[in-house]
């Protein structure tokens, strides 16, 4: 694993969050109309997820050898 690259336990973790992330919108899509505050829940979420993958890719984690 170089400098970068997702280990397996934070690529299941993203998963499980990105998952979330689109029940969120599943639930704000369900009765036909997405109101603004339920449309701003999702993005916000997906933001923060962005901003911890970032963080995640670049924590100088490196394989040991």
């Amino acid at each position: 694993m170089h400098s970068g690259q997702l280990n397996q336990k934070e690529a299941a973790r993203i998963e499980r969050r990105q998952e979330r992330i689109e029940n969120m919108e599943d639930k704000a899509k369900v009765d036909g109309t997405v109101t603004p505050r339920a449309r701003k829940r999702p993005q916000h979420a997906q933001n923060k997820e962005s901003r911890r993958i970032h963080h995640e890719r670049h924590d100088r984690q490196h394989s040991k050898k």
